[in-house]
């Protein structure tokens, strides 16, 4: 058997592949308006791969702000409420913005290609929930989709503006948020990660290089992954790179052989070894070829594992060939914002990053994958969307799908602002939290949980004490909603239980009253338990 000397590896040169800056296409300063963030498509109408990489932001307001910029194939249109469908290009704490009316540069870097005659989409924006007006743009008539700057490479098209993170739109359906900034890109487009091909292939959960990105997979620890290897290659050997180190781009840290390829996991780190001590046995021992491996995804011992394939290959000028390199990112769990403006929905997928943990939440019976976070007091299920009706009525709630919380008129966006979160305390538990979010139109803060456990089935609406004194009404409790909830009347709440309400299966269970803790009864907290086709509670 054939073993490729170390030396192969170490005589290898560095390349500096970036491709120079070719061009930058400027939209207006006009502003006027602003938002946390705004969404716009760009348009190659060149005939060659272009590759973005920056933008220069106008600012409506002078400070320091933390951003993020998302991008996505195709357009924005469709999917502006859809976290899922983005790409986290990167983020920056404390960007300065002294100045207003200018261009200012975000010290974000972006390798995002556009295909000729392609749309790639993009989403820039400020994460100061409740404060709104920091992202400069000018309020459209009619520009939904038009040209709003263009250099003859690239068209800049209006789209909408955006509260924080994937919450309220602005200038929908047809008059447009006209983005204040500068992209800046790349012609020639020579990659600088190495790419998969039929001769060396390896990826986690199908996650490809475009050659300008690493392929980066983020996933649940515990959880499994799919590991695919495979070649045409068969019976030649083969070895692993590993690291705990991140990929290195090409001249950033990158090898690169004479004739081209690339390698990005990281020889300098002391991390860097080889998956079979470089034996090289012959593929496709012991993986299986095109064979997915699931593997339960644990904790690295470091933020990041990286891997590349290496397959000897004779009919390659290298005498070898290489797949490319992906980078694996194990989390337990996070905390993801919720809806930051006012009457605002915001849909949780469970179970997946960044909310790792809970696959599902029983409720009424139905073990629900996703779930939609209101910012006036309560989380539904069912439905591609949550109703965000501000007033509450026990007819709506009957109607509505189904709920759990203190529905009532609550505004994130308020003086002082709030914040809503949703974590996950425990493995088994997924909570959301009201922070400090006032009742509209006053300064009135409440802060409560609503805490569901997955093993139990037992939900909790916890802390009515940090309810403030409102004089709107509230909904507390629960409802089956337009799946089968009958009303057999309030239930005045209070400290003790387990008890029955109405018929104990389809009955809703709930008080009606003026906003405030007086609504649970002395109770600080109320358990609703799994019974049947029901629910008891218990108040304590």
């Amino acid at each position: 058997m054939k073993r490729i000397p170390v030396a192969l590896f170490l005589l290898v040169v560095m390349a500096g592949l970036a491709s120079a800056q070719c061009g930058t296409v400027a939209t207006s300063l006009t502003s006027g308006n602003g938002q946390n963030g705004t969404m716009f498509n760009v348009v190659n109408i060149s005939a060659s791969t272009v590759v973005v990489t920056g933008f220069d932001q106008n600012w409506f307001t002078t400070g320091t702000s933390d951003m993020e910029i998302y991008t996505k194939s195709g357009t924005w249109s469709g999917f502006e409420n859809s976290s899922a469908a983005w790409t986290l290009v990167g983020s920056a704490a404390a960007v300065a913005h002294p100045v207003i009316n200018t261009y200012v540069p975000v010290p974000i870097a972006a390798a995002v290609p556009i295909g000729a005659g392609a749309t790639q989409a993009f989403y820039i924006t400020t994460t100061l929930v409740g404060t709104g007006n920091t992202v400069a743009y000018t309020t459209g008539t009619n520009h939904i989709g038009t040209v709003i700057g263009t250099d003859g490479v690239l068209n800049v098209l209006c789209g909408p503006g955006k509260a924080y993170p994937f919450g309220a739109s602005f200038g929908l359906p047809t008059a447009g948020r006209l983005w204040n900034g500068r992209v800046t890109y790349s012609c020639g487009g020579t990659p600088t990660y190495q790419t998969n091909s039929a001769g060396a292939s390896f990826d986690v959960n199908g996650n490809q290089s475009n050659g300008f990105a690493p392929a980066i997979t983020t996933g649940c620890a515990g959880s499994p992954i799919t590991v695919n290897i495979a070649s045409t290659a068969l019976g030649n050997g083969y070895e692993i790179l590993t690291s705990l180190a991140p990929l290195v781009p090409a001249g950033g840290g990158a090898l690169v052989t004479g004739n081209g390829q690339i390698v990005n996991v990281d020889l300098a780190d002391p991390s860097t070894g080889f998956l079979w001590g470089l034996t090289f046995p012959p593929f496709p021992s012991p993986f299986g070829v095109s064979s997915p491996v699931a593997i339960p995804l644990g904790l690295p011992p470091a933020p990041v594992l990286t891997a590349q394939f290496v397959i000897l290959d004779g009919s390659h000028p290298d005498g070898f060939r290489l797949a490319q390199g992906f980078e694996l990112h194990a989390i337990a769990g996070a905390s993801v914002n919720g809806p930051a403006t006012d009457d605002s929905s915001l849909t949780v997928n469970l179970g997946v990053a960044p909310l790792c943990g809970v696959p599902s939440i029983p409720f009424f019976g139905v073990n629900y994958t996703q779930m939609h976070v209101i910012s006036n007091g309560r989380v539904m299920f069912s439905g591609a969307t949550g109703n965000t009706t501000f007033t509450p009525t026990v007819a709506q709630a009957l109607t509505d799908q189904p709920f759990v919380g203190a529905w009532c008129d609550l505004n994130p966006a308020g003086v002082p602002a709030g914040t809503i979160t949703i974590t996950t305390p425990a493995p088994d538990q997924v909570q959301v939290n009201y922070n400090a979010v006032v009742y509209f139109g006053t300064a009135t803060p409440n802060t409560f949980s609503i805490n569901f456990n997955a093993t139990t089935g037992a939900i909790t609406i916890q802390n009515i004490n940090g309810f403030g004194a409102g004089v709107a009404n509230m909904f507390l409790g629960i409802s089956q909603g337009n799946l089968g909830a009958t009303d057999a009347g309030a239930t005045p709440f209070a400290i003790g239980g387990p008890s029955v309400t109405g018929n104990g299966t389809t009955d809703m269970i709930y008080n009606f009253g003026v906003q405030g803790p007086a609504l649970g009864g002395g109770a600080n907290n109320i358990t609703f338990t799994p019974s049947g086709a029901g629910y008891t509670w218990t108040g304590s």
